[in-house]
C-alpha cells in the first residue's frame, strides 16, 4: 500500500502564499511578525489551508519569536524527505511553558535535550530504567509499574511536591525546569503530571487532563490510574468533579 509522504512548510500569510499549490503539502507552519488570533489575513490563511486539507499551525508572533525560544527546533533547510525526517531529535512535550516537560526514557537519556530544554531536575516513573545523569541533575525515582493494579497514593503527593519545589527553587537558587518521563511517555508519566496539575494547580481531573491532551496527544494513563486519580481527586477537593466517562484517551 503507497501512502502519500506528509511534508511541512512555513509560510507567511499573505495571500500569494495562499494562492500557490499547496496540494503536495499536508501539514503546514504558519508564521508572521504580526501573528495575532484576530489578524484577518491570518484566518483567511489559516482557513485556505484548511479547506486544502492540511493542518494549519500558527506561530503567533512568527518564526523569529519561535525561533528565540526554540532555536534547537529550527532548520535552515527545507525538510521534505521521509530519510531527512528520521534523523530530527524529537523532543518531550512543553506542559507548562519553560517549567514542566513530558517525555520518553529515551528522550531522558539524550543530554543534548536534557541541555536545550535547561531541565534541572527528573521524575522517573519507571522500575526498568535507571537514572541517566545522577551527577548532573537532581532525580526523584518511584519504581512503577505500568500496571492497573499499581498503588499510586503515595507517588502522587510524593512527585508533586518534587514537581512543585523544583520549580519554585529555593532562597538564593532560581526555580528549575522539571522532565516527567517513563518509557514511552503515555501512561505512567501522565498520571505523575495530572497529579500534579490538580493538586498545584486545584484543577479537576477532566480540566488537567484536556490541559496535558492539548500539549501531548500521546498521554494515555490506563484504566487502574485514572480510577486512582478520581479518588485523589475527592481526596483534594472533598468530592468528585469529574466523571471518568468524559474522559476521552
Amino acid at each position: 500500500m503507497q501512502t502519500q509522504e506528509k511534508k511541512n512548510v512555513l509560510l507567511n500569510p499573505t495571500s500569494q502564499s495562499v494562492n500557490r499549490s499547496l496540494s503536495s503539502f499536508l501539514s503546514c507552519t504558519v508564521g508572521s511578525q504580526e501573528a495575532r488570533a484576530d489578524n484577518p489575513t491570518l484566518q483567511h490563511c489559516f482557513f485556505r489551508l484548511s479547506a486544502l486539507g492540511m493542518d494549519p499551525v500558527i506561530l503567533l508572533g512568527g518564526y523569529s519569536a519561535f525561533h528565540s525560544l526554540y532555536p534547537f527546533l529550527c532548520t535552515p533547510r527545507m525538510v521534505l524527505l521521509e530519510s531527512e525526517r528520521r534523523l530530527l531529535t524529537i523532543y518531550p512535550s512543553e506542559i507548562l511553558e519553560g517549567a514542566l516537560y513530558q517525555g520518553s526514557a529515551s528522550q531522558a537519556q539524550d543530554y543534548r535535550i536534557i541541555k536545550n530544554l535547561h531541565i534541572t531536575h527528573v521524575v522517573n516513573a519507571t522500575a526498568e530504567i535507571s537514572d541517566a545523569f545522577p551527577n548532573v541533575l537532581r532525580y526523584l525515582r518511584l519504581r512503577l509499574s505500568d500496571d492497573a493494579q499499581q498503588d499510586l497514593r503515595q507517588a502522587l503527593p510524593e512527585a508533586s511536591r518534587f514537581i512543585a519545589a523544583a520549580l519554585r527553587g529555593s532562597p538564593g537558587s532560581p526555580g528549575g525546569r522539571v522532565l516527567v518521563h517513563c518509557s514511552l511517555g503515555r501512561s505512567r508519566s501522565s498520571v505523575l503530571t495530572l497529579g500534579f496539575l490538580m493538586e498545584q494547580r486545584r484543577w479537576s481531573l477532566l480540566h488537567a487532563f484536556q490541559w496535558l491532551k492539548e500539549r501531548r496527544t500521546c498521554a494515555a494513563p490506563n484504566a487502574g490510574f485514572l480510577r486512582q486519580l478520581s479518588e485523589y481527586e475527592e481526596q483534594l477537593f472533598g468530592r468528585r468533579l469529574t466523571s471518568l466517562d468524559d474522559i476521552r484517551l
